[in-house]
């Protein structure tokens, strides 16, 4: 049988018997035919463990507590208690939990509760530990997403740009790059994310506003100006277009603070870990999101470029792009009648994923058609009951009909 314990100091009060209404509340199940219970005496030695049940769901836990003076005047006691349990971890802490806030609204204002051992806290701590060190490598990630691609070896400097005097401080642009934003704490990060940011200075200022020409400026061409260089969040700039989160910034703060509390050993409740979980949760989905769409920009220009550069260089050396019209013409006698099989095994529920990967398969032969080497491939005809695309022989007069 495993077991929660948690170990309180108890003090505070002169007048106030605790040890009476700890009794009280917690032994309600004390069966009114014994003896002592029936003349309103409960039998109970220093520091002898008290065994009582509480309900929390559907579910009876045995719990026991017990109480040791530390002083003669019995104003201040160690106060242990604890919940045992066999299976479901999650749920009998969640029902300790509830143990422990239920002593705690009834005590009021009589007396104080201090820990010296918290056994819950510890176990929510450890249960949300993974997400928030997932959490800050996404916050991470995302702001490398955004500057490595563009700015290669110089995104450090770039990154400086938009960050405060203090968190620019913690940027190492000297050490090693890989480690970078390893100096940076969450505190920082959220900086980067939110602070606002000038794109104007004393360098470009007249370039900005357009000083030469003010004179002839219409009011309509100064307020479109004075917009455009309005100070704008890194967060609203490059992030807010990709993902939306309503209120970010707050709540990004709310997590730095619970993330704080787990990280110094403090009280961290079940209300505390459900809420900081299920934040954790949304926000390290919408990172990664917004991740994979920049990196999914970043990545389709240069495969188009790739294969435009390809032809390019070919062209330049007068070679022969018949092979290519061939190579292609291959694909498209081997390539729809597989489709159509894969279509007739699996009906409808694979035709959605076959028009994705035939698209993305002609983004890379578009550039091709730009030398009239061929037609795309077409997801037309693709289905149970068409025979257009079954190779009967004649591919020459299929392209010619095309």
């Amino acid at each position: 049988m495993k077991e929660f314990e948690n170990v309180y100091y108890l003090y505070g009060s002169e007048s106030f018997d605790m040890k009476k209404f700890l009794n009280g509340l917690l032994m309600k199940d004390i069966q009114e035919n014994e003896p002592d219970a029936r003349n309103g005496i409960v039998i109970e030695l220093d520091n002898t463990k008290n065994n009582f049940t509480h309900t929390y769901g559907k579910r009876n836990y045995r719990c026991n507590f017990s109480m040791q003076s530390l002083s003669s005047e019995e104003e201040v006691f160690k106060f242990s208690i604890s919940l045992k349990y066999s299976t479901k971890k999650e749920t009998a802490a969640f029902a300790f939990s509830d143990l422990i806030r239920y002593i705690q609204k009834n005590k009021k204002n009589q007396f104080y509760m201090v820990a010296i051992k918290d056994s819950l806290s510890l176990y929510y701590s450890e249960r949300v530990y993974g997400r928030l060190s997932n959490y800050e490598r996404k916050m991470r990630a995302l702001i490398l997403a955004i500057f490595i691609p563009a700015y290669n070896k110089s995104w450090v400097k770039e990154l400086k740009n938009v960050t405060t005097e203090e968190t620019s401080k913690k940027l190492q642009e000297n050490s090693m790059l890989e480690k970078a934003l390893e100096n940076l704490d969450l505190n920082n990060l959220e900086e980067i994310f939110f602070e606002l940011n000038f794109n104007v200075d004393k360098n470009n200022y007249d370039e900005k506003f357009d000083v030469i020409n003010i004179e002839n400026l219409t009011k309509e061409d100064l307020v479109a100006i004075i917009k455009k260089n309005k100070p704008v969040s890194f967060w609203d700039k490059y992030i807010s277009r990709y993902v939306t989160i309503d209120n970010a910034r707050h709540r990004m703060n709310k997590i730095r603070n619970q993330r704080n509390r787990v990280a110094h050993h403090k009280t961290f409740s079940d209300r505390n870990f459900k809420e900081l979980k299920n934040e954790l949760d949304c926000f390290i989905l919408k990172l990664s999101e917004a991740e994979s769409k920049i990196i999914e920009e970043h990545s389709e220009p240069n495969t188009v470029q790739l294969m435009g550069g390809i032809i390019d260089s070919v062209t330049k050396l007068n070679l022969d792009l018949s092979f290519l019209k061939q190579f292609q013409e291959s694909i498209s006698q081997i390539v729809p009648p597989s489709f159509k099989a894969i279509d007739f095994a699996l009906s409808e529920q694979i035709s959605a994923p076959l028009q994705e990967a035939i698209e993305n398969f002609n983004k890379i032969l578009r550039p091709l058609n730009n030398f009239n080497i061929g037609p795309l491939f077409s997801f037309d005809g693709l289905t149970e009951d068409s025979e257009d695309n079954v190779d009967d022989g004649n591919d020459d007069e299929d392209y010619d009909n095309e």
